[in-house]
């Protein structure tokens, strides 16, 4: 992309987790020219109003990246792409998220459920173009090939334990199916949690807002990972997993709805709430068998090939 194209990136915050990197930072590392139009942290109901200002007063970028919820249309005839990661509702998405659509070029989806839950709206657009982008990860980072691993966490971790990450709620992460499994299994388990969780179990070893180095030396020493969302939109951590040649044991949500669930499948195993303990046990006593990281290669859901639909995105509007 030439160095002359400049963009904004919109947004509240890049990330409301200390120490953490979201999307938001993928994109500013990722495409050249685009700069942080957060300011720290600027309030959803003030943000709107400050980037009018800033277009009024300063030179205007060639383009703007926005988050498609939360704040209002920025009014200015500067090209816009806009992120629709959230669908709450039929109410919401009228009064406050199709506004913001129409007033951008394009809108980019980046996760199949979200795809299926706004499908039955996108004849409401204006003139909006439509893409699914889903979020990749970076798979020269989670390699388990090329890490050398920390004994310390060795041997905190038992060997071959099954792997949670989330939060201790039952909506929508499903910690009670999770306890469920905990309870009726003789597994051992590593919680790797989001908040400031606490429980005391001889078979959980639980990790608190840790970052993705030590994530990686966690899953080298872990047999699968467990996912028991009623809902994810996307599930990153699962993709990290597979990434790390983890299989997956999960339910029908995110991206996995789009994953074939049938035996010759590499990836992983879906359930429900009546066969977990059936699935789970098949997925930990055959997990050498599957091939994950092969499976999220061959599907291309890789950081570096987001980033490069997203700079063809930005190269192609800008031509028009």
């Amino acid at each position: 992309m030439s160095e002359s194209k400049r963009g904004w990136l919109v947004n509240d915050c890049l990330t409301c987790i200390p120490n953490t990197k979201t999307f938001w930072h993928d994109l500013l590392e990722n495409i050249e020219g685009l700069e942080d139009k957060t300011f720290g942290y600027t309030p959803f109901n003030k943000l709107s109003k400050k980037i009018e200002r800033e277009l009024f007063w300063h030179k205007k970028p060639d383009y703007i990246i926005r988050n498609a919820t939360f704040f209002r249309p920025i009014k200015t005839k500067v090209p816009q792409i806009c992120l629709l990661q959230d669908f709450y509702d039929e109410k919401r998405f009228f009064k406050e998220q199709l506004p913001v659509i129409n007033s951008c070029n394009t809108v980019v989806i980046n996760s199949p459920y979200i795809q299926d839950l706004v499908n039955p709206y996108l004849n409401k657009l204006s003139q909006t173009r439509v893409e699914m982008i889903p979020m990749g990860v970076d798979a020269d980072f989670f390699n388990p090939y090329i890490l050398e691993k920390d004994e310390k966490i060795a041997n905190e971790v038992k060997k071959d334990s099954i792997l949670f990450i989330g939060a201790a709620t039952i909506w929508p992460k499903g910690f009670d199916l999770l306890m469920y499994l905990v309870d009726n299994t003789e597994y051992e388990f590593v919680f790797v949690m989001k908040d400031d969780f606490k429980i005391s179990h001889p078979r959980i070893k639980v990790y608190n807002k840790i970052d993705q180095s030590k994530l990686k030396q966690i899953m080298i020493n872990c047999r699968m990972t467990v996912c028991t969302s009623k809902l994810e939109t996307f599930h990153l951590a699962g993709i990290e997993s597979m990434l790390m040649n983890l299989p997956v044991a999960t339910t029908n949500t995110g991206i996995y709805k789009k994953f074939e669930d049938k035996k010759e499948a590499i990836w992983g195993i879906k359930f429900d709430e009546k066969n977990i303990i059936e699935k789970v046990n098949y997925l930990y006593n055959n997990a050498e068998k599957y091939s994950p990281r092969k499976f999220i290669l061959e599907k291309d859901l890789t950081k570096s090939s987001t980033m490069k639909k997203w700079k063809d995105l930005i190269i192609d509007i800008l031509r028009k």
